[in-house]
């Protein structure tokens, strides 16, 4: 018997839509080879953001397509969202505070110290 699988066959529309998709070479790891898809993403988000928060039209014109914040993320499933919604979480807990530059210049160790954390636990799953 079959428990548990996570993935589906794709649609089919998807095949001939894969053609294209790689002849744009649209890698939105770097907007360098995302030139088109990477704002729309952008977009993407602002839409998602606005229903959600509701923010005003200059809220959006202002952080939309920032090239230094985001208004939020695309995941491919929820590992992957978990994943970023703890880094994110980390990143605002061990924020940039005096002279301390935050945990993403300085690393864990400095900003557990900076904070006085004396301890780390971490937790996996087998």
């Amino acid at each position: 018997s079959f428990i548990g699988h996570m993935t589906s066959a794709l649609p089919y529309f998807l095949m001939p839509l894969s053609k294209i998709m790689i002849a744009l070479n649209q890698n939105l790891v770097k907007i360098e080879t995302s030139k088109a898809f990477t704002p729309l993403e952008r977009q993407v988000l602002g839409m998602l953001h606005r229903l959600i928060y509701g923010q005003n039209d200059k809220f959006y014109r202002k952080w939309m397509h920032s090239a230094n914040h985001s208004l939020g993320a695309f995941c491919s499933g929820g590992t992957i969202a978990n994943i970023t919604a703890l880094w994110v979480a980390r990143n605002k807990a061990l924020k940039a505070d005096g002279a301390f530059n935050g945990v993403e210049k300085e690393g864990l160790f400095k900003a557990m110290k900076h904070y006085g954390y004396e301890g780390l636990a971490v937790l996996v799953s087998e």
